[in-house]
């Protein structure tokens, strides 16, 4: 079929659109370019259609009725073959291939509107200014400077745009929503075309070179900053104390200092940003098979496959564990994890980071609103990952499962850490003493015993503890919640620990003998008050 559009003998002498008979050329023409039968009109922005059907569908991009959803994710469309389009890019296949760079395209129209950056051909041509374009669609585009006609309204403000794309650009200014999430860092963006450009920073690809040195650089926007740097230009200036900056992101984060403000997001913009992220979730059909980590497309399901289980792309190694890392950026963010260089800080309290992205999931602990719910509880959870972890504690679910020992646990984190015993490697050391652990956390528990420090306070006594375990275990002192219940008696108490001591004086057993005088006790800590009478020491300071 492709192949026979290649020959189509018959064009419209008004749009230059070429159809392969006569019939279909009169049937176009009749519909797109004589007004006289276009009678229904648009009440919105007068535009006229033939039929009433075509009107209803027009009708339904200005009140945004999207009856059309991919079957692949929650995006909808007014028109049903915009949805087929979009279903494409679900597809990994991509038949249409360009003869002079071999770049593969998912659809003949995509390789049409790419063929021209070759031969620099631009065969449309504005008759008012005669300015030339590569295809028919930047034509009326450009048409529409012309004319002044801007049919599509911001639904906040005032503002009218003439394409209803950069309509729908504005308006998420008025919401702030972000709906393009970068699955690699989970970096939200408003449009594809922000986040297109941002997919380059998670490559080893850095086409922009300095023009005075030979450094490269990923993205256009960073070689032109760095390229500011080498001039002594200084044409950014602030308006209050008249300080000049080389560059604008300069002269931003030096505004905010007169207005007390800090550089970063607000808690609120950081909030909704994470539960819009959360949102787009919902829906990610590509699965990896080696971690079950899902993605939107197959593109980026590819990206991660590469960057996290080829070790033959690792060729960063850690000196310290000797794991692998695709960039050398990588590497550099790991090995602050070893030796403690933690520069992201929490805007609210002291904590610190040594990931951007963790900072930012710290920062929600200080927010009140818990927006996702269990349908079972109705317990709240700050984030929709804490609800996916607390879930399957009703069902009993245990989708996980060991390879080597058959063992099921309930989420892949666990499952991780427990591969670790079957492997019996131990990357994390101790400062101190020679004892290795699997886990980072353990190895940083373990080493606050060699220095004593706890750095966990209790915000109601102020009691240090040394892990945030702890800490959590001890805050039930202070509230009137007693969940565990005595098996043998109606007494309640407010720690596990406290409760199992308590049943233990229900039982007649005493395993606890005194080495010295061969007396029994039921409880360890009986034995210990009784072993300080042999020391002659008193139980008490």
């Amino acid at each position: 079929m492709d192949k026979i559009k290649h020959e189509l003998p018959f064009q419209c002498k008004t749009c230059s659109k070429k159809f392969k008979t006569s019939k279909y050329l009169q049937m176009h023409d009749s519909r797109m370019h004589d007004s006289s039968k276009k009678i229904h009109r648009c009440k919105v922005c007068e535009k006229g259609f033939v039929t009433l059907c075509e009107l209803k569908l027009h009708t339904a991009s200005h009140n945004g009725d999207k009856q059309y959803k991919c079957d692949f994710c929650e995006k909808r469309f007014v028109y049903p073959g915009n949805a087929k389009k979009h279903m494409l890019i679900h597809s990994e296949e991509k038949p249409h291939r360009c003869d002079t760079c071999e770049k593969q395209f998912r659809t003949l129209q995509e390789l049409k509107h790419h063929a021209p950056t070759h031969t620099g051909e631009k065969p449309y041509s504005c008759d008012v200014c005669e300015k030339q374009f590569r295809t028919l669609d930047n034509l009326k585009r450009h048409l529409l400077s012309h004319t002044g006609d801007k049919p599509y309204k911001c639904k906040f403000c005032d503002r009218r745009f003439s394409i209803s794309g950069n309509a729908i650009r504005h308006m998420s200014t008025h919401t702030g929503e972000k709906r393009h999430i970068c699955e690699m860092c989970e970096k939200p963006f408003r449009t594809s075309t922000d986040l297109r450009q941002h997919m380059v920073v998670h490559s080893d690809e850095k086409p922009h070179k300095c023009q005075f040195c030979e450094k490269s650089f990923n993205l256009l926007n960073n070689a032109k900053r760095h390229m500011k740097l080498h001039s002594n230009k200084k044409i950014y200036r602030c308006n209050v104390c008249e300080k000049v900056f080389k560059t604008a992101r300069g002269l931003k984060r030096h505004i905010v200092l007169h207005a007390n403000k800090k550089p970063f997001r607000t808690l609120n913009e950081l909030f909704h940003l994470t539960r819009t992220m959360d949102k787009i979730k919902h829906e990610l059909p590509f699965q990896c098979k080696t971690c079950s980590k899902k993605f939107k497309t197959s593109k980026y399901l590819q990206m991660h496959d590469s960057r996290m289980h080829d070790s033959s792309k690792k060729i960063h190694r850690c000196k310290v564990c000797e794991k692998g890392f695709v960039t050398l950026c990588e590497l550099k963010l790991h090995t602050a994890s070893h030796n403690g260089d933690k520069q992201y800080k929490c805007d609210f309290c002291e904590k610190r980071f040594v990931y951007p992205g963790n900072a930012k999931k710290h920062m929600l602990i200080h927010s009140e609103e818990k927006p996702h719910r269990c349908d079972t509880c109705e317990k709240q959870f700050r984030t929709l990952q804490e609800l996916k972890h607390h879930a399957p504690t009703h069902t009993g679910e245990k989708p996980y499962s060991c390879d080597v020992c058959e063992k099921q646990f309930r989420t892949l984190d666990n499952l991780k850490r427990h591969l670790l015993s079957h492997t019996g490697d131990k990357p994390y050391k101790c400062k101190f003493c020679d004892r290795r652990f699997s886990i980072s956390g353990n190895a940083i528990r373990h080493m606050s015993t060699h220095t004593g420090e706890k750095r966990h306070i209790c915000e109601m006594c102020e009691k240090p503890f040394r892990t945030s375990t702890d800490l959590r275990q001890h805050m039930v002192v202070h509230s009137d919640e007693k969940p565990h219940k005595c098996q043998f008696c109606e007494k309640s108490f407010n720690l596990l620990n406290n409760a199992k001591r308590h049943m233990k004086l229900h039982s007649n057993k005493k395993i606890y003998r005194c080495n010295v005088c061969e007396k029994v006790f039921k409880t360890a800590r009986g034995l210990k008050r009784h072993i300080v009478l042999h020391a002659n020491k008193k139980p008490f300071r």
